[in-house]
């Protein structure tokens, strides 16, 4: 299954090409008519055509960027809430999302943090059981795999020669709902990737810091 195919499964009223635009705003900045036609491949009017569309789901938000002077004023397209939630079933069932909620609502920081740990431990003992044997570089790639094929937005940063380590850019979130700005369910994910991959992961920007999506620095082996 191709990752457009998996979300359009989880939501039957986007089209494939749509769901290819949305698949470029997830994660960014907001995005011209011009950047998007140069990333997709396609006509200007092609992504004209989805992004009104899209609009009219409520899926996508539009916004006007300044100009000095006159002419033809600049627009910027933007995922909207309901959107990144379509990108999110995939990764995490409803009752989880509530439990998590609760657990937020209920627990002091200590014993909401010890939670947090052993879930991610449960969850590096479910992805673990099914990466095959291999090496660092091959283990992440078959990771990375299985959280696409769940529906997950996922990209790795080209190695700078200067670095010893990979950036994970993590554009959609499954623990969108839980997350209401502390930061909690990012430690979640930073968890489960340092466990499943054996590596001290760092997460290096938070989407509950204001960041377009979280970024996780994964040690090159």
């Amino acid at each position: 299954m191709t990752e457009d195919n998996a979300y359009e499964s989880t939501s039957p009223s986007v089209s494939l090409p749509s769901a290819k635009i949305l698949r470029l705003l997830v994660g960014r900045a907001p995005q011209t008519i011009a950047e998007l036609t140069s990333a997709a491949g396609v006509t200007r009017t092609a992504v004209s055509e989805q992004l009104s569309t899209l609009q009219e789901q409520g899926l996508v938000s539009r916004e006007t960027e300044p100009r000095a002077g006159r002419g033809r004023p600049c627009y910027r397209y933007a995922i909207t809430s309901p959107a990144m939630r379509l990108f999110a079933q995939g990764g995490a069932a409803p009752l989880a999302v509530f439990l998590l909620i609760a657990a937020q609502q209920t627990l002091g920081e200590a014993d909401l943090d010890t939670l947090l740990r052993r879930t991610a431990n449960l969850f590096a003992e479910h992805y673990r059981s099914q990466l095959p044997e291999g090496s660092p570089s091959e283990r992440l790639d078959a990771f990375l795999g299985i959280l696409r094929a769940e529906g997950a937005v996922l990209e790795i940063e080209p190695l700078d020669e200067k670095s010893d380590e990979l950036i994970l850019h993590r554009r959609s979130c499954p623990f969108l709902a839980v997350d209401q700005g502390e930061g909690h369910a990012c430690l979640l994910d930073e968890q489960l990737f340092s466990q499943v991959l054996e590596r001290p992961v760092r997460r290096v920007r938070c989407r509950s810091k204001g960041e377009h999506c979280c970024c996780f620095a994964i040690p090159h082996a």
